[in-house]
This record gives structure tokens, C-alpha cells and sequence, in this order.
């Protein structure tokens, strides 16, 4: 049995180390942290080659592989320590993916897929359900434990992880 990636993945990670050892050295990368915000310019770039849908199904705008490609594009993101939204982006296209509806997969996850949008993930305060959101702070009735978002993130909506689906308010909230 071979362990090992396949081609196309060792492919995915020999592009992303070249690519983000250019474009986020550390002296982007602290200037990014003191503005308190994302390295625009490298987050379009990741948008441009399409890594943001990377583990989205086609039929919704994403490239369609899988989580181990996912997993070496977080893996190369994290060793360059780049400053993207793309952890919290990745989060909310796999929650919407996998637990909601045909409808919200229809009308959210194009939109995560080519990095439009901004989502967000995280437990409330009995860590019994996720958020997610696509563009402001948390609402003022969800308390929440943590949060891993998007500077520009909004709307929330609950998936309770006892049904593994989103709560049916989840398309009118967003």
C-alpha cells in the first residue's frame, strides 16, 4: 500500500512552497499583523489559482480534489506563515459542503470558492453547534466560545453537530 502523494499532489505542494516563499516573507507578513489585517495581494493570488475552492465540489465553482489537497495547501500556508483568510475560508466552504442544503450549497459555496466571500467558523458557548458566516462580527443574541473568521465576516447560521446539518434558518439569516 503507497502512502505517498500522488503527482498532482506532490504538484499542489512544490507550487505553494515556491509561491508563498516569494510572497510572504516575514517582512509581509508583520506588516500585515500590525495593520490588523489580510496580505490582499497574496489573498487574490491564492483566489487567482483557485486554491480557495480547492476542496469544493465543481458544480459549485471549487476545483473539486480533496481534503488531503486541502490539508497540503494549509500545511504550506502555515509553514510560510501567511497572513490569508484562507483556514476560516476552507472551514465554512466544508461545513456548508457537507451539511447543508442543495439550496445554500447553490447560493454559498461559489461564492467561498472563488474567495468572494469570507466566512467564518466557530462553537457557541456550549461548544454544541458551529457558526458560520460570510461578512460581520458575531450577532448581538450568539455567544460564542471561539471564533475563527474573517476580518470582514457576516451573518451567521448554526449546524448542530448532533444532526450534522444546517439549522433550516441558516438560508434566511444569510
Amino acid at each position: 500500500m503507497n502512502f505517498d502523494f500522488t503527482d498532482d499532489q506532490h504538484e499542489i505542494k512544490r507550487t505553494a512552497r515556491d509561491l508563498l516563499g516569494q510572497r510572504s516573507s516575514f517582512e509581509r507578513v508583520r506588516a500585515a499583523a500590525e495593520a490588523g489585517t489580510y496580505d490582499e495581494t497574496l489573498w487574490r493570488e491564492l483566489r487567482d489559482l483557485g486554491w480557495t475552492g480547492i476542496a469544493i465540489g465543481e458544480e459549485h465553482g471549487g476545483a473539486g480534489l480533496g481534503q488531503v489537497e486541502l490539508v497540503i495547501l494549509m500545511e504550506e500556508l502555515g509553514y510560510a506563515v501567511a497572513g490569508s483568510p484562507f483556514l476560516a475560508n476552507a472551514l465554512g466552504g466544508l461545513m456548508i459542503e457537507h451539511a447543508g442544503s442543495d439550496e445554500q450549497r447553490a447560493r454559498w459555496l461559489p461564492g467561498i470558492a472563488s474567495g468572494g466571500w469570507y466566512p467564518g467558523c466557530g462553537t457557541d458557548k456550549n461548544c454544541a453547534s458551529t457558526v458560520t458566516t460570510t461578512r460581520n462580527p458575531i450577532p448581538k443574541n450568539r455567544s460564542v466560545r471561539w471564533m475563527l473568521r474573517s476580518l470582514s465576516a457576516s451573518n451567521w447560521a448554526a449546524a448542530s453537530f448532533r444532526t450534522a446539518s444546517l439549522a433550516s434558518t441558516f438560508s434566511s439569516t444569510l
